[in-house]
């Protein structure tokens, strides 16, 4: 199923992806476990973002057991870089891959075209960025750095030296057949940017459903 099924079948506009978040390596512990948090993500989420790398508390078998106790989709998050990766992530039940850019260029000469649907795209800097422009896939554009767990000011500027162009730039995106997401520092409903047609929240999870 596509983004865009997912969003005709849910009525939403912009899809909400409830992330399954123990830990963090830069600090961030929750204070609820696993269970209880995908019990939440389970009642709230269109996706389900479960982690898969062990710094975040993840496990492929956690993909495992999510896919066992829900029948809506499944993004695997971690640093999925190689078509093995992905495939071992949808043996386990995954629909949806993460992919940090680093590995852009084995990226394109090793993902199929269907399995761009299949896959969230996240570019650490402009080069990536531009890169994955030239694709129609998911583009998770993350406040926070996943290498070192800096956080921006804002989501362009390690981008764009200019917001406008940001935003002109990813709004064609969308129009000619891309997905834009917005991760990180989303608390409530009003952090949530018109330019995104869905987004991650995984820390701010509790805080973020008693607001709806």
């Amino acid at each position: 199923m596509t983004l865009q099924e997912i969003k005709i079948s849910t009525g939403n506009k912009q899809l909400f992806i409830a992330e399954v978040k123990t830990q963090s390596p830069f600090g961030f512990v929750s204070k609820y476990n696993w269970d209880d948090l995908f019990k939440i993500a389970n009642e709230y989420g269109d996706i389900i973002s479960i982690h898969v790398d062990s710094r975040w508390g993840g496990d492929l078998e956690l993909v495992k057991k999510a896919r066992d106790l829900t029948q809506k989709p499944i993004l695997a998050k971690g640093f999925i870089q190689t078509a093995y990766d992905v495939e071992i992530a949808r043996h386990h039940g995954a629909n949806y891959t993460l992919q940090v850019g680093e590995e852009v260029p084995y990226y394109k000469r090793n993902y199929r075209e269907e399995m761009l649907e299949k896959l969230f795209y996240e570019p650490l800097n402009k080069e990536h960025l531009y890169y994955i422009f030239k694709e129609k896939t998911n583009i998770v554009i993350n406040k926070r750095n996943p290498q070192t767990g800096q956080t921006y000011n804002n989501y362009w500027e390690r981008f764009y030296k200019k917001e406008d162009d940001f935003i002109k730039d990813i709004k064609l995106y969308n129009i000619f057949g891309g997905n834009v997401i917005q991760a990180s520092g989303i608390k409530n409903k009003q952090d949530i940017c018109d330019w995104a047609k869905g987004f991650i929240i995984g820390e701010n999870l509790l805080e973020f459903v008693k607001t709806l």
